[in-house]
């Protein structure tokens, strides 16, 4: 047991280390809402360009194609320009998209390092308190520190799922790069 004159500045100590783990877990959990935030940005980002991208599908079966097949090639190939720039620019667009999801996927593995260090951190100043063996201390740090773990926990919860999820859309934007790549290297194929 800790003597109980150092029991005043302990308390003190371990109130102002648990006030400071508490204050970053806050900051911690409300980076994980705006990450989450970002990804619903970037979804809606994605499901425009998917929208874009269908209709200049349904533009190269119902324009271009039939000019190819009646042997129309100067108007196709003006067309064909206008489509591969559209193309072009649906690919740069997925491009960003992708390097914000890849930063998010840094930040998000980041603050799960941060969270699980806050957690480790508050149990310790939790044993601590208990330790001290003055209930001036360990009552109202118990209560801090199961604070602090309640909410490294969620956020450690909630940084999972919305790393889960950008790992998703970053598949769903590989696959839609492929599919704009291949369709423009189809059309530069038939502008020749």
């Amino acid at each position: 047991m800790i003597k109980h004159e150092t029991g005043a500045s302990l308390g003190a100590g371990l109130l102002v280390v648990s006030g400071y783990l508490l204050y970053e877990t806050n900051r911690l959990h409300e980076r994980a809402k705006d990450l989450e935030e970002d990804l619903e940005k970037y979804k809606n980002d994605f499901e425009l360009v998917e929208d874009e991208y269908s209709i200049i599908k349904e533009y190269i079966k119902k324009d271009i194609e039939p000019h190819w097949k009646n042997g129309n090639t100067a108007k196709m190939v003006r067309n064909l320009k206008t489509v591969i720039e559209k193309l072009t620019s649906f690919f740069n667009r997925l491009n960003e998209l992708a390097d914000h999801a890849d930063k998010d996927m840094k930040q998000t593995s980041d603050d799960k390092t941060r969270s699980f260090g806050y957690l480790v951190g508050g149990t310790i100043v939790g044993f601590i308190s208990v330790y001290s063996g003055i209930p001036e201390v360990f009552i109202p740090m118990s209560i801090l520190c199961v604070s602090i773990a309640f909410y490294n926990c969620a956020c450690l919860g909630s940084l999972n799922e919305t790393r889960k999820k950008i790992q998703f859309l970053k598949e769903a934007i590989k696959k839609k790069q492929e599919g704009i790549d291949k369709t423009r290297a189809s059309l530069e194929v038939v502008m020749i």
